[in-house]
């Protein structure tokens, strides 16, 4: 299944312009948190876990810090190692 936030994220890993990437970046982030405002599956909810430390990485953040998606929810923090996918 395609998800709605999952076409900007694929142009966001294509983009090999910088800055273009990181506007991208924050209106992915953006994006996530509006679908969180809606119920969401366990199945989408691991794809956008998944996605959320992919956009991490790129962001030059530190892998291990990458917070689940779904842990938004739950104040969690778990490590990228952590993550079910």
């Amino acid at each position: 299944m395609i998800y709605s936030w999952q076409e900007p994220y694929i142009s966001i890993l294509l983009e090999t312009n910088e800055v273009k990437r990181r506007a991208q970046l924050l209106e992915m982030r953006a994006a996530f948190e509006q679908r969180l405002l809606s119920p969401v599956g366990d199945e989408e909810l691991r794809a956008m876990g998944v996605a959320a430390i992919v956009l991490d990485g790129l962001e030059r953040k530190r892998p291990n810090i990458a917070r689940r998606i779904s842990d938004i929810r739950t104040g969690r923090n778990p490590r990228a190692r952590d993550i079910d996918i």
